[in-house]
């Protein structure tokens, strides 16, 4: 119980998890950077430092403001993450030879990604919980905004996170099946292409499958215009992850 007591006061369980999670992200964050500051130098963490702690400690009291910092700092990582990692041009620039793509995925993607998808939905399904303070201070209204997580986590998991191992599977597999790599197309007529559009058709489709699984995850009651900006944002997310996954892989699999 003195536990409990110690953790984010919400009856929300996901919602504590999630909030626990983060602030334990943040310290961690501000830790390593001091860490692996080089000869004492520690300035670098001096930003990470001003920024990370007290959000932190805004998501652990429930402020708004820190609501909205995080899900800032969440989206430029999921934004950013798939161009860093995943594209062409982090297999090039890289100090080592490229891994495979599911080493990739598995070391370098999918442990900061997974986690930052999931507190983007929990803090916007959730952000009733974050306390909204009337203009006399005297009371807290919590319902200016009703909690809307999705309506199924089951269906969500699997459009958020089974859809992105089904097109590197599908990717792999097209690889495969061409003979294990990649020939650029040649002047000779006769030479085959090694890797033609159709190997695309199948990616694009799960996708479409993927957006509508994700659509049906959707909180209860969602408006249209909601809906829509679901589907955009998914849509953004999905067609990038597949366009930096296929040059990647297609990259390393070249003869």
């Amino acid at each position: 119980m003195k536990l409990v007591k110690m953790l984010p006061q919400t009856d929300k369980q996901i919602l504590r998890v999630a909030v626990t999670g983060m602030a334990i992200a943040c310290v961690w964050l501000i830790v390593d950077i001091l860490r692996t500051s080089s000869s004492g130098n520690y300035q670098p963490a001096i930003i990470p430092f001003v920024i990370l702690l007290p959000i932190a400690a805004g998501l652990w009291l429930f402020k708004p403001w820190a609501r909205v910092c995080a899900l800032i700092l969440l989206w430029l990582l999921v934004l950013s993450l798939p161009l860093a990692e995943l594209s062409v041009w982090s297999a090039i620039d890289g100090d080592a030879p490229p891994l495979p793509i599911w080493q990739q995925l598995l070391y370098r993607f999918s442990p900061y990604i997974i986690p930052a998808v999931f507190f983007i939905e929990v803090l916007y399904g959730y952000r009733s919980e974050f306390q909204h303070v009337r203009v006399n201070n005297n009371a807290v209204d919590h319902s200016a905004v009703s909690a809307t997580p999705p309506s199924s986590w089951l269906l969500w998991s699997a459009g958020v996170f089974a859809t992105p191992i089904l097109i590197v599977l599908l990717l792999e597999l097209a690889i495969q099946l061409k003979g294990g790599c990649i020939q650029l197309p040649t002047s000779d007529n006769n030479a085959p292409v090694q890797y033609g559009n159709i190997w695309h058709i199948a990616p694009i489709a799960c996708i479409a499958l993927g957006l509508f699984v994700f659509l049906k995850a959707a909180p209860a009651q969602t408006t249209r215009n909601i809906l829509l900006a679901r589907a955009l944002i998914y849509l953004i997310c999905m067609l990038n992850f597949y366009a930096e996954v296929s040059s990647y892989i297609a990259f390393t699999n070249f003869c």
